[in-house]
């Protein structure tokens, strides 16, 4: 298993904490956001205006990702445990990749908008990158263990006589 963070270290009586899911995160922005402007160039509009567009498209998928969570948590009835209020994982709240996107979409759409750019034009350039991007910041579930759901006893869940229950153990 690979440690999730980096390296982390004291400064002014701060911790800080490189993890793997951030950098692999920020890289699939990047990249994805790289790509998307090379394809909107190609198609004879200004493809800087994207990464204009980051900065605004960025802090609402975080937000966007943090409130999908919460809700989904919410309407989902996930308890709160000491053990995952203790997980930092988890008292942060894990972001949501469906609520990200959609923060993200309708902040790039107003941003366009304003700057009377052709929507449907920057969608189309960015939608095979936002896939390419989301493939580059997946094995951050991985490394974070997360790729599997809940315990459960359903006729569904995953058995076998290694894993009686299901692949997660945490609760």
């Amino acid at each position: 298993m690979i440690d999730p963070i980096i390296f982390s270290f004291k400064l002014f009586g701060l911790t800080l904490t490189l993890r793997w899911y951030g950098v692999l995160v920020m890289l699939g922005a990047v990249v994805g956001t790289w790509l998307a402007e090379r394809e909107i160039n190609r198609r004879g509009e200004k493809g800087e205006t994207i990464w204009d567009a980051l900065v605004w498209v960025l802090p609402a998928g975080i937000i966007g990702a943090r409130l999908w969570y919460v809700v989904n948590a919410t309407v989902a009835a996930v308890p709160i445990t000491r053990k995952t209020r203790a997980d930092p994982k988890h008292s942060a709240g894990r972001p949501a990749f469906l609520g990200g996107l959609l923060f993200g979409a309708i902040a790039l759409y107003i941003y366009l908008r304003q700057q009377k750019k052709d929507i449907w034009l920057f969608l189309d350039a960015i939608a095979p990158a936002a896939l390419i991007g989301q493939a580059l910041a997946r094995p951050a579930n991985y490394i974070n263990q997360e790729l599997y759901g809940p315990p459960t006893n359903l006729p569904w869940g995953f058995k076998s006589r290694r894993f009686p229950v299901c692949l997660n153990t945490r609760t």
